[in-house]
């Protein structure tokens, strides 16, 4: 089942790269990641995600791929936590999981655009 995932996580990679033109090395760091992630406990989540890239930036793309593994991660240790009390509803994961890790690394992007330095140089 892993290695039919695998193949078909390849397979989607490929075609993406084909159709947007994004860097190949970026492609080769997601596959890596995931086969990494697919050992830890939360690798059975991994399943359920699907993971579409279609921005122009690398960077960019590079970073949601991160954030989405670290969150998917997260999701199974608040699940393992949370366990013996209630079972987490997919829309409850995403407001006491997903949402703060977004928020934070939106509000850690804020603090480094270049406007941001440049107001600190002029002073």
């Amino acid at each position: 089942m892993i290695y039919n995932l695998i193949q078909s996580e390849r397979t989607h990679f490929s075609r993406a790269r084909n159709e947007n033109g994004s860097n190949e090395n970026y492609f080769t760091l997601v596959a890596i990641s995931i086969n990494s992630h697919l050992n830890s406990e939360a690798g059975s989540h991994m399943l359920e995600a699907q993971v579409i890239s279609r921005s122009d930036t690398v960077i960019k793309d590079a970073i949601g791929i991160t954030n989405l593994l670290f969150g998917i991660q997260q999701l199974g240790n608040a699940r393992v936590k949370t366990k013996r009390f209630r079972q987490l509803t997919p829309s409850a994961i995403w407001k006491q999981v997903m949402r703060p890790i977004i928020n934070k690394n939106e509000n850690q992007g804020l603090d480094q655009k270049p406007g941001n330095l440049n107001q600190k140089d002029t002073q």
